[in-house]
């Protein structure tokens, strides 16, 4: 496995989230520490870590929608690997 530092731009997401508590997303430019295989498993599990926090605050048809099409607006401005 290798750590990845996941930079992820949330400048589009932050306006459709504003009634969630997006604890650490809930700046314009996010880093993450995701330990991965790969680069795209790495993208895949910061995307995912984002849906699950807020899916915990609401699981209605609405909110899960939303995050059918936040996908296209999710943006890795970065990814710097760290062999462990």
């Amino acid at each position: 496995m290798i750590k990845y530092i996941v930079i992820v731009d949330m400048t589009l997401l932050l306006t459709k989230l504003k009634k969630f508590r997006l604890g650490k997303f809930n700046k314009k430019i996010t880093k993450i520490e995701i330990r991965a295989n790969d680069p795209d498993d790495a993208c895949h599990s910061a995307f995912k870590e984002l849906c699950d926090m807020i899916l915990e605050q609401d699981q209605s048809t609405d909110t899960k929608l939303l995050l059918k099409n936040l996908k296209y607006d999710f943006r890795v401005a970065k990814l710097n690997a760290k062999r462990l």
